[in-house]
């Protein structure tokens, strides 16, 4: 029996683990939520693409498809900060902001196959300090032309 007002060790140790699981989530899980819906807008993107002959869903088009789901409204993903060109300051926008060379389209023609890919990075702070991490994502998708 132990004696009263004793520490138990695996009781703090599993009060420790389960704060660090809480401040993980709270730091890091928007941005897992975030690539949760690029994942979905490769595959809106890869629904668009057609057979090249069909002169439909060109490599052009499915990455706008792409670009559209993920920085424009009604429903964009996530935020990036940009510098307002009027203020000079830096705010917050909709969006990732992903730039059309961000997403990859590659066609194979003999196999009738198709490669969508978008390589992206987020910068997380860390709270309450000020430093910051940024974390790399690479999401891609690759199967027959729909």
């Amino acid at each position: 029996m132990r004696p009263s007002g004793a520490v138990n060790p695996l009781a703090v140790l599993l009060g420790a683990a389960f704060a660090a699981a809480v401040y993980w989530a709270v730091i890091f899980g928007p941005v897992y939520l975030d690539n949760m819906g690029v994942r979905e807008a490769i595959d809106v993107g890869f629904a668009t693409a057609h057979p090249v002959e069909s002169n439909r869903g060109t490599d052009d088009e499915v990455r706008a498809a792409v670009l559209r789901r993920i920085n424009e409204k009604p429903d964009p993903v996530g935020w990036h900060m940009e510098e307002d060109p009027k203020t000079g300051e830096m705010v917050e926008k909709f969006g990732l902001g992903l730039e059309p060379d961000a997403v990859t389209v590659e066609r194979d023609p003999a196999t009738s196959r198709i490669r969508v890919a978008v390589d992206y990075s987020r910068t997380v702070r860390y709270k309450p300090t000020q430093k910051v991490r940024v974390v790399s994502f690479h999401v891609e998708k690759e199967g027959p032309i729909p």
